[in-house]
């Protein structure tokens, strides 16, 4: 049996997508019920993306406030599998999402999610899991949608993020 959720992220200023190569999580991936991880960033790695609320003045690419995340869960062999996609309306900076999404076309991904408050949220993922993609939105006039999706067997995870210096 599926069972489905869908969450308003009205506290979400800013989601980075970083290659998966570039982030390494304190916990494993195939960890169960997991709610709050440590995240590294490899040494001199950056967002693949950034997308912030419009009034941030130093981003290229602008979101809507809200993003959506959907949790569908499925029970699989493996355990209780959660799906999510995570998606994000913007309405500038379409060429540099583009490319952003070009680069990592074969690569698998993360997304993390900052808050008003100055905490991040990440969807763990499964290897090979983790795209994100481009899409036009027929909604309104002059936007685009980012979708994120990954599988894991958490779900949204706190993480507290440091910066690998080896």
């Amino acid at each position: 049996m599926e069972k489905c959720q869908e969450l308003i992220l009205d506290d979400v200023i800013r989601i980075d997508i970083y290659r998966s190569e570039d982030i390494r999580f304190s916990v494993p991936f195939n960890a169960t019920a997991v709610t709050h991880a440590t995240c590294t960033n490899a040494p001199g790695t950056s967002p693949m993306l950034v997308m912030r609320l419009q009034d941030d003045s130093t981003s290229d690419v602008v979101m809507d406030p809200a993003p959506k995340i959907q949790v569908t869960e499925k029970r699989e062999n493996s355990g209780l599998v959660r799906t999510h996609t995570l998606e994000a309306v913007i309405s500038e900076g379409f060429g540099t999402v583009q490319s952003a999404i070009d680069a990592v076309a074969e690569d698998d991904t993360v997304a993390i999610m900052t808050t008003y408050e100055g905490v991040h949220y990440a969807i763990i993922p499964f290897p090979n899991t983790g795209t994100v993609s481009l899409t036009d939105s027929r909604q309104q006039a002059h936007t685009q949608t980012v979708k994120y999706t990954a599988q894991s067997f958490s779900g949204l995870v706190v993480v507290d993020i440091s910066q690998d210096n080896s």
